[in-house]
């Protein structure tokens, strides 16, 4: 599976979700809700309906976040009733076989989620 270039994704500048369409039948989609300055629990409230809302319309979902931050265990636990998903650290717990016969793959991270991360799984996803 791979990815076509797109430009840069962080996760303050993400909309509600935003699409990067490749070459191939294959379409990541991010979902992330930008900080807000009414307040963490308003921003992680619109980042857990938009992951809720990208987990109703992809085969497999991708949650990048500490193991210990309940912000993105909730994402993945909200995302995992709705479709497969999978919570990852980092790009290198990625297994192609999550994502082999897949045509739309969700991503979404929690809060604290450096942008570094993020990127660094897009590009995974590019090379699988």
């Amino acid at each position: 599976a791979a990815v076509a270039a797109s430009t840069p994704v962080t996760a303050a500048a993400l909309a509600v979700r935003s699409t990067l369409r490749p070459p191939r039948p294959l379409d990541i989609f991010m979902a992330a809700a930008a900080a807000s300055a009414s307040g963490c629990a308003s921003a992680t409230r619109r980042r857990q309906e938009a992951a809720a809302e990208l987990a109703s319309e992809v085969d497999v979902m991708l949650v990048i976040g500490g193991r210990h931050s309940a912000n993105t265990h909730r994402l993945a636990e909200t995302c995992a009733a709705m479709v497969p998903t999978y919570h990852i650290e980092t790009a290198d717990e990625l297994d192609k076989a999550w994502v082999e016969g897949k045509a739309r793959i969700g991503i979404t991270a929690g809060t604290s989620t450096p942008d570094s991360s993020i990127e660094q799984v897009e590009r995974a996803l590019r090379a699988l």
